[in-house]
């Protein structure tokens, strides 16, 4: 039994405990958001200069949204020549959701490639789908484990 005053107590250090874990995981996720766009953004770049026309990379970003949309800002500014696919996991080998996203330029999209039948067809070989235009998509699959097939 604990009296009203105790318990009150308690309470206020568990919140007080969460939020300091909430941040920590914030500044984490942050963190290897940007070395995972960091990563990409030199690979692209590597590729655009060996003159490739397509490549497709494993990003370590996790499955969130908002890192998707920094992620194609850089394809954007970067991939003028090349068509870029990524993957991402949620947890890297965990088999758990898979985060897919692609950018391809207009040059190629006149030669009839589309992000989107891309992502489509990557994503179908681990049970997910996507959508957006021709120039970029993203979407996502339940499981990573078709990742290798995609």
């Amino acid at each position: 039994l604990m009296s009203a005053t105790k318990r009150i107590e308690v309470r206020s250090s568990l919140e007080s405990s969460q939020k300091k874990i909430a941040a920590e995981k914030k500044k984490l996720l942050e963190a290897t958001i940007a070395g995972g766009i960091g990563t990409m953004e030199a690979e692209v770049k590597a590729a655009v200069e060996r003159g490739e026309s397509f490549i497709v990379l494993d990003v370590n970003l996790g499955v969130d949204s908002k890192a998707v949309k920094q992620a194609m800002k850089v394809l954007n500014k970067e991939a003028k020549t090349t068509a870029v696919l990524c993957f991402s996991e949620e947890e890297p080998g965990s088999g758990g959701k898979l985060l897919c996203f692609a950018f391809v330029p207009e040059a190629m999209q006149k030669e009839g490639l589309a992000a989107n039948d891309w992502v489509n067809a990557a994503l179908g070989e681990c049970g997910g789908r996507g959508g957006g235009k021709a120039e970029s998509a993203q979407g996502q699959a339940p499981s990573s484990s078709g990742i290798v097939k995609a």
